[in-house]
């Protein structure tokens, strides 16, 4: 079950919005990897 994120504060949503493509990034290459293999 996903709950969501908490009420965040500004600096951690700056943190979040900074994180979010590099996890996308690692999720992809995570993805390709089981394709491949």
């Amino acid at each position: 079950k996903n709950l969501g994120l908490p009420k965040l504060n500004a600096y951690e949503q700056e943190l979040l919005k900074k994180a979010i493509p590099e996890l996308k990034k690692n999720i992809q290459k995570g993805e390709e990897f089981v394709k491949k293999n």
